[in-house]
């Protein structure tokens, strides 16, 4: 009995670990004011991509953002109760846009759309302002996007009772035994009940965005911006259908990585300036979902504004000493537009360069490069490499077209997946 007690404990020790790595507490904003209030032009609709007090999925929150921020019928702003900053999976930290208060008293557009990420404790009091924002949002007849587990955080707030709804495959056994009031379906990449969308896992954020780009802002629009992202098998209105996932042996080294999170490597995740929001959620996405590895942002300013104007709080690469197993910059297709400072920066810590989208055609999704066919993620580099930039793809063919299985060095062990089950 002790020692099942005690080896709950550690597990449940493990588990609380990879919680904090996931979601650090946000630093403190470089950040000196906040925008004014924006009018909505004519013509255009206000979308407001909500981040969780208590920490929101980076995809989930970025995905739709990048969507959405590609049409210029569409105004986006991030909202949340916590301020000055929000963090997102992976321990990355935005600056909201607004707060809650500043929706309801008029100080930020009211939002013709709300996108809700899967938060990190959405029945805590943290995200209680939130739930109750999100019911007046409704009562307002705003459109909304549950994104993966996002879905809960809008059952929690009352808004699916009656209706038909989805979430992230891990997810729909609870939901169907807890909120039984809402008929929860499995091996759709989205619902639409409504103005109510709620998408399966992850990536599937995308194709809910999609959706509502065409309802919203019209059949060409939306095929514009989906053929700008190249999300793989995307057309306009496509299949919807998914494989019906469950539990399989191969999840249990997820398991592990979760409940014994001490050897995890540090990954220095280096952003540039004007990054595209699905190139940093895809990097940051793969180590916070897999647990593993540790993220840390850093950059060579306490700030980074994103492609379309997101602001991340980092670290500065000159902070001093910091523990790092490997480098990588998302984003930068060639190794000549790493920064020269930086490089020597890498070297003198004798770490090479990688370059996950390196080499990226424009027909490609930022997601399926990062976990298929980037070779850093499946290898890593070979003992002994120089420190150089590398952008060079271990193998032109898709480990996901051969149906191939990746790896993802933790240590003692190592995390294999095969083709990715989070759509």
């Amino acid at each position: 009995m002790k020692t099942t007690a005690m080896t709950s404990r550690s597990l449940a020790a493990g588990v609380s670990v990879s919680m904090r790595a996931a979601f650090p507490r946000p630093p403190r904003s470089a950040a000196e004011s906040w925008p004014p209030t924006r009018p909505v032009p004519d013509g255009r609709l206000a979308v407001a991509v909500v981040l969780g007090a208590s920490g929101s999925v980076v995809t989930d929150a970025l995905g739709p953002y990048e969507v959405f921020a590609r049409s210029p019928r569409f105004l986006l702003y991030t909202v949340s109760a916590g301020r000055p900053t929000a963090m997102l999976s992976g321990g990355l930290a935005t600056v909201p846009d607004y707060s809650l208060e500043d929706v309801d008293t008029g100080s930020a557009p009211a939002p013709d759309v709300v996108v809700i990420p899967a938060v990190a404790a959405l029945n805590g009091k943290k995200e209680a302002p939130l739930r109750e924002w999100i019911a007046r949002q409704a009562n307002r007849g705003a459109h909304f996007l549950g994104v993966c587990a996002g879905s809960k955080l809008l059952a929690a707030a009352g808004l699916l009772d009656g209706r038909w709804a989805t979430s992230h495959w891990s997810k729909l056994r609870g939901l169907q035994r807890t909120r039984p009031q809402v008929a929860w379906v499995r091996g759709q990449r989205f619902i639409q009940d409504g103005k109510l969308i709620t998408t399966a896992g992850v990536t599937s954020g995308v194709f809910g965005t999609l959706r509502l780009v065409e309802q919203l802002a019209g059949a060409a629009e939306a095929d514009r911006v989906g053929r700008g992202l190249a999300y793989p098998g995307w057309v306009l209105d496509g299949a919807i259908e998914i494989r019906a996932q469950r539990w399989a042996p191969r999840d249990l080294a997820y398991l592990l990585a979760v409940v014994f999170p001490w050897f995890r490597p540090t990954v220095d995740v280096r952003l540039v300036e004007g990054v595209g929001e699905l190139d940093v959620a895809a990097l940051f996405e793969v180590y916070a979902s897999s647990s593993a590895a540790r993220t840390v942002p850093i950059a060579a300013e306490p700030t980074v504004t994103t492609r379309h104007g997101l602001r991340l709080v980092v670290t500065p690469a000159n902070a001093g000493a910091l523990r790092v197993d490997r480098l990588v910059v998302p984003g930068v297709r060639r190794s000549a537009e790493v920064d020269l400072q930086f490089l020597g920066w890498a070297a003198g810590r004798g770490l090479q360069v990688e370059l996950p989208n390196g080499g990226q055609a424009a027909g490609e999704f930022s997601f399926e490069r990062c976990c298929v066919t980037w070779p850093a993620i499946a290898t890593g580099p070979p003992p002994g490499s120089p420190p150089s930039p590398s952008n060079t793809p271990q193998s032109s063919s898709s480990l996901l077209a051969r149906g191939g299985r990746g790896r993802l060095s933790r240590g003692p062990w190592d995390l294999r997946w095969g083709p990715p089950r989070s759509v």
